[in-house]
């Protein structure tokens, strides 16, 4: 399930008026008294795609802003060294601006503890003294045969990593996009 988009059900639900972009697209409305950010971290800690260029632009979108209030969700891995590191940027980042306070601490998140994501919601919720009702599903589980066409190893002899080069019958991969789980069993 998208998690950005099950906060703004919830919002909305609640009778929260709320508007939800990637951090990207975001521009500032005079009317914004909360900025809640998801984000996960990719490789040595950078930006996905639809985040990469928010850091250089926010003190540009943000120069004329009222107070707002804040609170960032990481979600990546602790199997990579830098965990989150994305979202405690993006954190340090809104707290250095002059006009802003942070709802909660950066919360980081591992892949797929989707009991940590509903309780940092459920705190939002608490300090907004609003009643946020989550009904997480979980996405219908897509299977495919995958073949591994290719296997790299990292040329580093300290790192005990590889990358796979996978191909499935009917081109059933091409369906999956940056971010999405691949279990593999």
């Amino acid at each position: 399930v998208d998690k950005a988009d099950a906060v703004h059900r919830a919002f909305i639900a609640s009778g929260v008026r709320s508007f939800i972009t990637t951090l990207n697209e975001f521009r500032y409305e005079p009317s914004l008294k909360y900025l809640i950010a998801m984000s996960s971290t990719y490789g040595n800690g950078d930006a996905p795609a639809n985040a990469g260029r928010f850091l250089r632009g926010f003190n540009r979108l943000m120069k004329k802003s009222a107070p707002f209030q804040y609170a960032v969700a990481g979600f990546g891995s602790t199997s990579y060294p830098d965990f989150c590191q994305y979202a405690i940027d993006l954190d340090d980042l809104l707290a250095q601006h002059p006009n802003s306070n942070p709802l909660l601490p950066v919360a980081t998140i591992e892949d797929g503890n989707q009991s940590a994501f509903i309780e940092w919601t459920k705190l939002i919720g608490e300090k907004l003294a609003v009643g946020l009702e989550f009904k997480v599903t979980q996405e219908k589980v897509r299977e495919a045969e995958v073949v591994v066409e290719k296997r790299t190893f990292s040329p580093s002899p300290v790192e005990d990593t590889f990358l796979l080069e996978l191909s499935a019958q009917g081109n059933r991969l091409s369906l999956l996009e940056s971010g999405d789980f691949l279990a593999i069993t």
